[in-house]
C-alpha cells in the first residue's frame, strides 16, 4: 500500500514537471505572437 502511494506521488511530480515545461512553452509562443 505504501509503495503504491509512493509510486502515485512520483508520477504526479513527473506529470506536474512536464506540464510546467509545456505551459512555459505555450506562454513563450503567445508572447512571441504579441510582440
Amino acid at each position: 500500500m505504501v509503495t503504491l502511494l509512493l509510486t502515485f506521488f512520483i508520477m504526479l511530480l513527473v506529470i506536474m514537471n512536464d506540464a510546467e515545461k509545456h505551459i512555459d512553452r505555450i506562454i513563450n509562443m503567445l508572447l512571441d505572437q504579441t510582440y
